[in-house]
């Protein structure tokens, strides 16, 4: 498959693996991330869209006195979030504050709230309650699970509960299930396992080696993603553990992060017209889903693109629209009402790609009770497209919960990027998005407010 530029892109001073959306900002289209190095002051940007979808401003730039390993956005309040780092010897945890008028201060200073103390072992990833406000949080090392009670007025954390998963375990980090807030699935060299935090006891696991990432499906109960050293990418419905209901071919080197699309199942079809002209027919494929709606959107797209780029491309913008054209005559007449649920995700890896995915969550009972059997004509290639300019290994993701056909990755030389897609018909029609191939920068490049 061709690939194509990663987005709008965005220079870091150091190298730098976590990226997180802010999720409590709903004004605007954010991301913060932080820098990993051992020797120098590391950084934490705050990082936004600019109105115009064109841009990515640096809002906030604040010193952080470790390497940053894991950081996330706190999903109730834009201004806390929470880092694992390092000091080259050992590992720490903590929940930070970004100072309320840091817009105004020349030299502003992260403010810690509480350490989350008492890790005896390397800690792997600080996970907040899924949604709302509430004041529960986990952290993961090696061996255990903590459950924390977060009082921010009063700058404590203090530890509710916590259990050993076990010598002969090596936990690696996890995912709170936002369908049950109770249950939290936790990954290790041999298997996931899965947690009940009121007994704080093992209720299940899924024997796999290996498994670097796991996600649940946001909009759809029991189905969760986990991306695999060798095997590619999983997808499996937790009510029967034992076999995938859909198997990924994964990267050429290890898949190291997967996340699933926060939105609704109506936003799938926006991801078609990011990239449908650009897939060919592929040997491994799987079913996909189609909504009456969907035409509408599509003349939207086709009318976008040759008003925007037919002067000056009309040989490719030709060729394009054919393709589109052959593959909606090829495939969507069996498509319409399938019923099938789709789960759109992205995952990354060694290989220096991202990779953006259109899935089938259906389960084998779903589609003996009522929906339209498969047949051939109905099949695509599950792989939408890859993103495969970066210079160096992918090891963050995040979507954009505001706008959620907008995501952020992050490669290991410090080099955030936003790849943007088209607008959800709902939202007010839809348009193309503009991209720009992402340059490697240094600080002093960096627009900022």
């Amino acid at each position: 498959m061709q690939g194509g530029s990663s987005g709008i892109g965005y220079g870091l001073k150091y190298q730098a693996r976590c990226i997180s959306d802010v999720k409590a900002d709903t004004d605007h289209t954010s991301f913060i991330t932080g820098t990993l190095s051992l020797r120098e002051e590391n950084e934490v940007h705050l990082l936004r869209l600019s109105s115009g979808g064109t841009e990515l401003i640096c809002e906030g730039l604040f010193s952080h006195p470790n390497e940053i390993w894991d950081l996330s956005s706190c999903p109730f309040d834009q201004r806390i979030f929470s880092t694992v780092f390092s000091n080259g010897e050992s590992f720490g945890a903590a929940v930070w504050q970004i100072p309320e008028l840091y817009g105004q201060l020349n030299s502003p200073q992260l403010e810690r709230i509480a350490s989350l103390d008492g890790h005896v072992g390397k800690v792997n990833c600080i996970l907040w309650w899924p949604s709302g406000r509430n004041d529960k949080l986990i952290s993961i090392d090696e061996e255990n699970l903590f459950l924390w009670s977060l009082d921010c007025s009063r700058k404590a954390a203090q530890v509710q509960s916590k259990e050993s998963a076990g010598m002969l375990h090596y936990l690696s980090g996890g995912a709170w299930d936002p369908h049950d807030v109770n249950a939290v699935a936790a990954t290790c060299e041999s298997s996931v396992q899965f947690w009940d935090l009121r007994t704080m006891k093992k209720t299940s696991s899924i024997e796999r080696g290996h498994v670097r990432k796991v996600d649940y499906d946001t909009r759809k109960m029991h189905i969760l993603v986990t991306a695999e050293d060798e095997s590619g990418i999983h997808i499996w419905d937790l009510r029967m553990p034992k076999v995938p209901i859909d198997e990924l071919r994964g990267h050429s080197h290890w898949t190291w992060a997967v996340t699933c699309n926060p939105e609704y199942d109506g936003l799938i079809l926006v991801s078609l017209s990011l990239s449908l002209p650009l897939i060919p027919p592929s040997f491994h494929t799987r079913m996909c889903t189609c909504a009456p709606s969907f035409f509408p959107t599509l003349m939207c797209f086709l009318k976008g693109t040759l008003l925007m780029a037919y002067g000056k491309y009309k040989t490719l913008v030709t060729i394009i629209t054919v393709s589109w054209l052959l593959r909606i005559i090829y495939y969507m007449p069996n498509e319409i009402g399938s019923g099938r649920n789709i789960l759109p995700f992205e995952s990354s890896g060694t290989d220096s790609t991202v990779n953006l995915w259109f899935a089938s969550t259906t389960t084998s009972d779903e589609l003996t009770s009522g929906s339209v059997v498969a047949t051939p004509t109905q099949k695509l290639d599950p792989l939408l497209y890859s993103f495969n300019d970066y210079e160096d290994s992918v090891y963050g993701l995040a979507w954009s919960s505001r706008e959620p056909w907008i995501f952020a990755s992050l490669s290991y030389d410090g080099r955030p990027c936003i790849a943007k897609a088209l607008h959800h018909p709902g939202q007010g029609g839809c348009r193309i998005s503009k991209a720009f191939s992402p340059q490697k920068m240094n600080s002093s490049q960096i627009s900022q407010r």
